[in-house]
């Protein structure tokens, strides 16, 4: 590591001598401002030299500060300005021989007269972006998106799989779940159910980052899926209310308003949206193992009622200093009916268990958080972010168990579950531009996370309910984590790009189960390098190299030892003995003439962790259980290549294909898998668009199990409505009701066959309308400290 830093350091240093006889490079910086002193975000600025030609462009910030940096000769030359609302603004300015910064004076941009109604956009993003650290899924392109949750779109995003226990994984990786940047505070059911009460109508994009810089936690081996939401930059006050119905076998229905103040001193956003879906299921399992077969048919429905809400507040001290505050309130109601038909042949003895259970789960988390930014210098600022995060769970699950071949009476059984987790996180960033191409990302960052799992069954025996002291448990789990990295830019030359990063993480953590009398407690401190170049050889073609190390850390509930009985015959269980995983993840990518990308990597993990199923002879009992894998290699390449058919219809194509290889002891699951998303979208006239999805997976691979081939298609139509304010848009998802699960897995001379089935074809309706002005910027997000944390509490 040492040596790969000294040669870094030595890159930049020859560089910058050989660069010392050429033209020396000129930093231009300036402001804009309206009539009102307010700042300009966002505008494009163009740099045009003495013939009128355009030599260079830039950004505003969120202050109204833009920056030029060129090679340039003496002589005349002008800034051009454009922004949505305003007319253009030219300040012309005259460059000595010896100047290398100058400072423009305030440019300052009139508002346009037009209303907004008589501007016509003609451009747009496409539905997939290919950036060379990151792909970029624009959800808000997508006609489907405001009848989707954030869970449905994600399911129709490049290589990423979401299972029939909703499990999130990206080329059969475990992946960090952030939404605007932060973590969810959520895993496992946790995840989906916060997921499915997020209205995609609110989405702005989705980004999927396989090798993130050292700047963001290490937690994620496959990488990091960031959910953006949609930003308001207007002044004043504005908003949207979106309203939603739809129907598969039951019905489901939702709505979600938004409400935005902007004054110069605060910001003030807030969000309320609930979902109500009603769904059901159903399921078969097979199981052989040597003279023993296990058939079990399923059928379920659940409820699902939730709600979401944020607020928050941004107070504008000056031009450099900035702090907010914000609330995050997550509350959802599961109601869950199951039957279960399993038949179990041995010898050519057979028996039938039926089982039948209700359950009614209620959970809640609020969040805190806190931030401060201050500008000290012009490239140099600091943040502080804090965090305070509490999660609830109560559920109640009553059982009834029917022996067919047995005299004894149905066993009743009731289990009540109490979940509490507290996470308190802080951190501290800090950047600086310490030279004119070499830029410093440096921070530090501790969280808590403290969790109480309570697990009590009881009995009905002769009328009473009596304690099951066998199946009940008590589990406490705690964590401290303490992180820091330092992070380089270096902007070599026009052409030349490289990064280097190094993050460190100190873990503390003690787990105990008082009912088991068994305690644990891991302590390790860990390095985490990343590497990152890009080279462009000119503007249609460029090429990016990466390299990171990521951690992959248990889920809390995971770690437990204690046995939870689905029924006699199926049971999970936790494993004290998990030990973290570790992934190295090298990628390089090609993009070409701006559109075109195909990406090659390869990852390899110690102590990679997946379930496996274990079946006891005597009890005929199968437990799943996490497991550390003795070596795991993962290849891959990805291809995203849009297509203009016609004016009016483009297609969106994007492919993964990747081999895993998993060894276990003697056993090893090695095996291809692919995965198609192909996307049409039509501009109809009056101001209709549609849009046609179809995903296929073949051979979907995770540790020991292989998912089937399967196929769906999805299509969509959006209405943009006469008063330019309103739409309306119809989704109708799994038309061909072709979107199932099968998976296989071989353990041994234990083999697995199951089938799952989702509700099926679905149509929706949805209606939004927007409200309010159309000047300028918007309330700012809040960012969470605690992100890493969150991700990983499960049911």
């Amino acid at each position: 590591m040492k040596t790969l830093f000294l040669l870094f350091i030595a890159c930049i240093a020859f560089t910058r001598l050989t660069q010392a006889q050429e033209r020396p490079e000129v930093h231009i910086k300036g402001s804009l401002r309206d009539m009102q002193k307010q700042p300009v975000i966002y505008s494009t600025l163009s740099l045009i030299d003495s013939t009128g030609k355009a030599i260079n462009f830039a950004i505003s910030d969120e202050q109204g500060i833009y920056h030029f940096r060129a090679k340039l000769k003496a002589g005349t030359y002008k800034i051009s300005a454009s922004s949505m609302g305003y007319a253009a603004g030219i300040k012309a300015f005259d460059l000595g021989a010896e100047v290398k910064e100058l400072q423009i004076p305030e440019l300052v941009l009139v508002a346009d007269t037009r209303t907004l109604a008589e501007v016509t956009i003609k451009s747009k993003k496409p539905l997939i972006e290919q950036k060379i650290d990151r792909l970029v899924f624009n959800v808000s392109q997508s006609p489907m998106a405001a009848s989707s949750s954030a869970l449905d779109l994600l399911r129709r995003a490049p290589g990423v799989n979401v299972d029939q226990s909703d499990a999130i994984k990206l080329r059969g990786k475990n992946v960090l779940v952030m939404v605007d940047n932060k973590r969810t505070y959520l895993s496992g059911d946790q995840v989906a159910q916060y997921l499915k009460s997020m209205q995609g109508d609110q989405i702005e994009k989705m980004e999927i980052i396989s090798n993130p810089s050292a700047k963001y936690d290490a937690e994620g081996v496959g990488g990091i899926i960031n959910i953006v939401s949609k930003k308001d930059k207007k002044m004043g006050v504005n908003g949207a209310v979106t309203a939603g119905g739809g129907y598969g076998k039951n019905g489901k229905y939702n709505g979600n308003t938004v409400l935005n103040v902007r004054e110069s001193k605060f910001a003030i956003s807030g969000t309320l949206g609930f979902n109500h879906d009603k769904s059901p299921t159903s399921g078969e399992l097979n199981r052989v193992l040597e003279n023993t077969t296990f058939a079990q048919s399923s059928s379920s429905l659940k409820t699902l009622n939730s709600g979401l809400g944020k607020l928050s507040f941004d107070f504008f001290l000056d031009k450099k200093n900035t702090f907010g505050l914000g609330f995050i309130a997550n509350q959802a109601e599961n109601d869950l009916s199951n039957t279960s038909l399993t038949f179990l042949n041995q010898n050519q003895n057979s028996n039938q268990l039926n089982l039948f259970s209700s359950s009614l789960s209620k959970w809640n988390s609020q969040t805190y958080s806190f931030n401060y930014k201050s500008q000290l210098k012009e490239e140099e600022s600091i943040s502080l972010d804090a965090d305070l995060s509490r999660y609830n769970n109560n559920g109640n699950i009553n059982y009834i168990s029917q022996n067919i071949n047995s005299a004894t009476p149905d066993d009743k059984t009731f289990n009540n579950n109490r979940i509490g987790i507290n996470i308190a996180s802080v951190k501290l960033d800090y950047e600086k531009a310490l030279f004119k191409k070499l830029g410093l990302e440096a921070g530090l960052k501790y969280s808590r996370v403290s969790t109480n799992n309570l697990t009590k069954f009881d009995q009905l025996i002769d009328g009473n309910r009596v304690d099951d002291v066998k199946r009940s448990n008590v589990f406490r789990y705690d964590e401290n984590i303490y992180a820091g990295y330092l992070n380089f830019n270096a902007r070599l030359n026009d052409k030349l790009s490289l990064q280097f990063g190094l993050r460190g993480e100190k873990t503390i953590s003690d787990g105990n189960s008082k009912t088991l009398d068994s305690a644990f407690r891991l302590d390790y401190f860990k390095l985490f390098p990343s590497l990152y170049g890009t080279y462009s050889f000119n503007k249609n073609h460029q090429v990016g190299a990466s390299y990171s190390r990521r951690i992959g850390r248990p889920g809390y509930k995971d770690l437990n030892p204690f046995i939870y009985y689905v029924d006699q015959y199926t049971a999970n269980q936790g494993n004290p003995y998990l030990r973290p995983s570790f992934t190295n993840s090298f990628e390089l990518n090609y993009t070409f003439f701006r559109q075109y990308n195909i990406s090659v990597g390869y990852q390899q993990t110690n102590d990679e962790f997946e379930k496996v199923a274990i079946q006891e002879a005597d009890t005929k009992l199968v437990k799943e259980m996490y497991q550390n894998f003795d070596k795991f290699y993962g290849y891959f390449i990805s291809a995203n290549i849009p297509v203009t058919v016609a004016k009016f219809w483009e297609i969106n194509n994007a492919a993964n294909l990747y081999y895993t290889d998993y060894t276990l002891g003697q056993i090893r699951s090695r095996g291809s898998a692919l995965q198609l998303n192909s996307t049409s979208t039509f501009s109809i006239p009056g101001n209709y668009t549609a849009e046609m999805d179809m995903i296929y997976f073949y051979n979907n691979a995770y540790g020991i199990y292989r998912v089937k081939p399967n196929l769906y298609f999805n299509i969509g139509v959006a209405k943009t409505l006469n008063d330019k304010r309103s739409s309306l848009k119809l989704s109708v998802f799994d038309v061909f009701n072709s979107n199932r699960s099968n998976v296989v897995a071989n353990l041994g001379s234990l083999n697995l066959d199951s089938r799952y089935r989702w509700e099926g074809t679905r149509v929706n309706l949805s209606f939004n309308y927007k409200f309010g002005k159309n000047t300028v910027k918007g309330a700012a997000t809040k960012r969470k400290s605690s992100a890493e944390e969150q991700s990983r509490i499960k049911n």
